[in-house]
């Protein structure tokens, strides 16, 4: 099969459906309760924020398109070792909740980037600051371009026009409903996000002959592997890489990073803080649980004709949208839910 997908009606209707509710979301905050007239409703929402909401807006600030289209092919070409970079959350965890939440708590600063400032001068607080643009500008740039690739495909639209179009809905909703919108619209986009992954397990383990059989295709494929503890650094993936790398990726973003430290302080207490920061971890789970059989279920479907030695694809980049297109072909708005699942990572 050809990668020639576009989009049939019911995909526009789910997809644009996606969009409009996200949209909704912000203009409702912005007209309801305070109108987000001062700093602390716009910027922590007045402190009222949920917990259960809250961690599952700290998992969707840090899931981008780039998770969901790229984690699957990760598993699809080398194996299930990189899934244990989860096991590094679970041990990280300790470090924000009990050391740095409680820090920014008692100190009650707008940034982390004032609390640079009280703890050394003015210039120690811009200079993270403007690192912290760069840095965010970067990544937002790559985490829109993943989903607006993959948007293009099946719509045929121009790739800027996607990418526009990502971008000013995400702006719209932040700008005028403030922290409240950000939040419950993660929200949504999370259960969109593993509503689009259930979808394609469910069908694609169908078409395959059970979950069952894509153990035993990826068992024979070598691509179940867990606990490879190889010293040696130059292996792709062991379980010290997963666990020691992923460790440091998570504490920065845990730590230090802006999104996560506001979201600490939109809480009402300290344990509410800390409660919501230890939620993310059954959710972390969750999310990579569904990735790696998305991974595992695309190998066992394409182990014998790999759509890019076909020549279906360009590049291993499209696998994902085409096991989607291949695997949802017959349900109407499937394929529409996981395109806005993807976009739904980028809408930060």
């Amino acid at each position: 099969m050809e990668f020639t997908g576009r989009f049939a009606i019911a995909d526009y209707i789910v997809f644009g459906a996606s969009l409009a509710v996200s949209t909704a979301i912000g203009i409702y905050y912005a007209c309801s309760g305070g109108k987000q007239k001062t700093t602390k409703e716009f910027l922590f929402g007045n402190k009222t924020m949920g917990i259960i909401p809250t961690a599952l807006s700290l998992v969707a600030t840090f899931l981008s398109a780039i998770s969901i289209l790229g984690w699957p092919v990760e598993i699809y070409n080398f194996g299930t070792q990189f899934a244990t970079w989860f096991f590094a959350a679970f041990i990280s965890m300790p470090v924000p909740a009990y050391i740095f939440i409680p820090i920014f708590d008692k100190l009650q600063v707008t940034s982390v980037y004032e609390y640079l400032e009280l703890r050394f001068n003015n210039s120690v607080r811009l200079f993270g600051a403007i690192t912290f643009i760069i840095q965010i500008n970067l990544y937002m740039a790559v985490a829109l371009f993943a989903p607006s690739v993959a948007l293009s495909q099946v719509t045929g639209i121009p790739l800027w026009i996607a990418i526009v179009a990502s971008g000013s809905v995400c702006t719209f909703y932040t700008s005028i409903g403030g922290l409240k919108a950000v939040v419950w619209t993660d929200s949504l986009q999370m259960i969109i996000i593993f509503g689009g992954l259930i979808a394609v397990i469910v069908r694609g383990t169908l078409d395959v002959g059970g979950m069952a059989e894509v153990g035993r295709i990826a068992r024979e494929g070598d691509r179940l592997e867990f606990f490879n503890i190889n010293p040696d650094p130059t292996v792709r993936t062991t379980l010290w890489s997963m666990i020691i790398g992923g460790a440091f990726i998570i504490l920065s973003s845990t730590c230090t990073n802006q999104a996560s430290v506001q979201r600490y302080l939109s809480m009402k207490n300290l344990k509410s803080a800390q409660r919501c920061l230890w939620l993310t971890v059954p959710v972390w789970a969750i999310n990579f649980l569904l990735v790696t059989l998305i991974g595992l279920t695309a190998y066992a479907r394409y182990h014998d004709c790999d759509p890019l030695l076909a020549n279906y694809i360009n590049s291993h980049d499209q696998l994902v949208p085409y096991f989607v297109q291949d695997t949802l072909r017959f349900m109407p708005g499937a394929s529409g839910l996981f395109i806005a699942s993807c976009f739904s990572g980028a809408l930060r």
